[in-house]
């Protein structure tokens, strides 16, 4: 009984360890916490592996429609959807994402990249039709030659 009456007077006089969130000011992120994932649509090729390896299906990719998608509320921030992005179009940041009343659903417009049309192979001596061409002799007769080359 008087270790607790001792506990009860320590913890009434010394300095609280918690803060009171909304009356006091939030503390900074750590360096390399993981907060919010940020979308570049500009270099995104909507190539869908993010969608495929997220754990918790949050990330949807549409590629006819160009639209990519994520749903906040599903997301648990692990980070994997930016780990095998091929063109680093997801980072993540530190900033915090606060509770929410309602459904947060994030969309991007993507622009669907067009390949470029492959330029045409040159042939190959192998792949080319025997050329012939005409040769003109001194003595006034045609010859034909076969070119290679």
């Amino acid at each position: 009984m008087a270790n607790m009456l001792q506990l009860i007077t320590r913890n009434l006089l010394n300095k609280k360890q918690t803060r009171l969130f909304p009356a006091a000011a939030e503390r900074p992120a750590f360096e390399r916490s993981r907060g919010r994932i940020i979308l570049n649509p500009d270099t995104c090729i909507l190539c869908g592996i993010c969608s495929r390896r997220c754990p918790s299906d949050a990330i949807v990719v549409d590629r006819k429609e160009g639209k990519w998608e994520l749903d906040a509320l599903r997301c648990i921030i692990c980070g994997e959807c930016a780990a095998v992005c091929p063109k680093k179009s997801i980072s993540m940041t530190n900033d915090r994402r606060h509770a929410a009343e309602d459904k947060e659903i994030i969309i991007h417009k993507v622009e669907v990249p067009v390949p470029a049309p492959k330029p045409a192979a040159q042939k190959t001596s192998a792949q080319m039709p025997n050329e012939k061409e005409i040769v003109q002799k001194e003595d006034g007769t045609n010859s034909e030659v076969s070119k290679t080359a």
